[in-house]
C-alpha cells in the first residue's frame, strides 16, 4: 500500500551516482527516495496508466519513464517537472501504438531507446533523439515481444 492506495511497483532504477532510486507504480506515479535513508524525494502523477521501466540519464539530471499509456516521457529530477514528450504521433511510422514497455538512455545521454507493443502487434525498439525527440531509427522484425533492449557500453551497438 502506496499513500492508501493499493499499487506495486513495477519499474525501478537507481541513479549513477547511487544516491537516488526512482519506482515506477502501477498507478501511473513515480516516487523519488533516498537510497540511503529511504526517506521520500518527490512524488508525482507521470502517466495515466502503468510506468513499465523508467531509467535516469547518464548525467543523473532526468529521469526517462515509460508506461502502458502509450507515452515515453522525459522528467526534471529535481522538480519532477515534464521536459519532453517523444510524440509517437509525430508519423505512423513512428508510433509504438501499444504499451510501451522499456526505455534507457545511450551512455553519452544523446539518444533514448524503447521497446513498445502488446505481444501481438509493435514487436519493435525505437531509437529517439533525446533533444529533438525524432526517430533515429526503428528496429522491425522481432517474432515475440520486445521487454527490454541495451546499449554496449561505448553507445555503439544494441542487444
Amino acid at each position: 500500500m502506496l499513500g492508501g492506495q493499493r499499487s506495486i511497483i513495477r519499474a525501478c532504477a537507481i541513479s549513477a551516482a547511487g544516491d537516488t532510486i526512482a519506482y515506477g507504480l502501477t498507478s501511473g506515479e513515480m516516487i523519488l527516495e533516498n537510497a540511503t535513508s529511504h526517506a521520500a524525494i518527490a512524488r508525482w502523477q507521470a502517466h495515466a496508466k502503468w510506468v513499465r521501466s523508467c531509467a535516469f540519464s547518464p548525467d543523473g539530471h532526468f529521469i526517462l519513464t515509460a508506461s502502458d499509456d502509450h507515452r515515453l516521457l522525459l522528467w526534471d529530477r529535481g522538480t519532477g517537472k515534464f521536459q519532453e514528450y517523444f510524440d509517437p504521433t509525430l508519423s505512423p511510422a513512428a508510433a509504438h501504438g501499444h504499451n510501451i514497455r522499456f526505455c534507457t538512455f545511450s551512455p553519452d545521454g544523446q539518444d533514448v531507446l524503447s521497446a513498445g507493443g502488446d505481444g501481438h502487434n509493435d514487436l519493435t525498439i525505437r531509437l529517439w533523439n533525446r533533444y529533438s525527440g525524432a526517430i533515429v531509427q526503428r528496429f522491425d522484425g522481432h517474432q515475440e515481444l520486445v521487454i527490454e533492449s541495451r546499449f554496449s557500453p561505448d553507445g555503439k551497438t544494441l542487444y
